[in-house]
Order: C-alpha cells, then sequence, then structure tokens
C-alpha cells in the first residue's frame, strides 16, 4: 500500500529483479494502454509526456511528474558533460 498518499486504497505493486525489467515492463504497459494513449501523443515532449502520465493516474505520489523530469534533467546534464570531457579527450578508453 501507498499508505502515504492513498492510504485506503488496496495498490498492488510489482517486483522487478533487475531495473532493466522495470523498465521494460513501464513501457509496455503505457505504449499499450489506453489509460496513457494521450501521453504517448507527447513522445517528442518527454517532460509534456511525463506529466501526461502522471495525469492518467500512473502514480499515486502527485509529484512524480516532477520527480521525473528532474531525473531526467539531471541525466542530461551529465551526459552532457561526459560528452563535453569526451570531445576533449580526457577519457582514455578502458
Amino acid at each position: 500500500m501507498d499508505i502515504q498518499y492513498e492510504p485506503s486504497a488496496p495498490n498492488v505493486y510489482r517486483q522487478y529483479q533487475d531495473g532493466c525489467l522495470s523498465v521494460n515492463d513501464f513501457t509496455n504497459l503505457i505504449s499499450s494502454s489506453d489509460r496513457y494513449r494521450d501521453a504517448m501523443q507527447n513522445t517528442n515532449n518527454p517532460e509534456l509526456m511525463v506529466t501526461k502520465i502522471g495525469q492518467a493516474g500512473y502514480a499515486t505520489d502527485p509529484d512524480w511528474p516532477k520527480k521525473v523530469i528532474n531525473i531526467m534533467k539531471q541525466t542530461q546534464t551529465q551526459i552532457a558533460q561526459v560528452k563535453t570531457v569526451s570531445s576533449e579527450g580526457d577519457i582514455s578508453a578502458p
């Protein structure tokens, strides 16, 4: 149960052996469910897509879209930093 956000709901959560399986299941869910059809119309705008997934009721945490978008931005920043360092030749291949 998600006691913090939905104390009386009989929430059921899935468990995965690794993160890849979780991501694959999430991708299958949002791309095949009618519930997320509107969100999937926005694949060219990931922030809007995540917001619409949240509006469709994916997570009980009302801040889920903001949290995911924050992680997306952090990841983009990290990738840009690695690309910059890599293009400067500071990273050597193992």
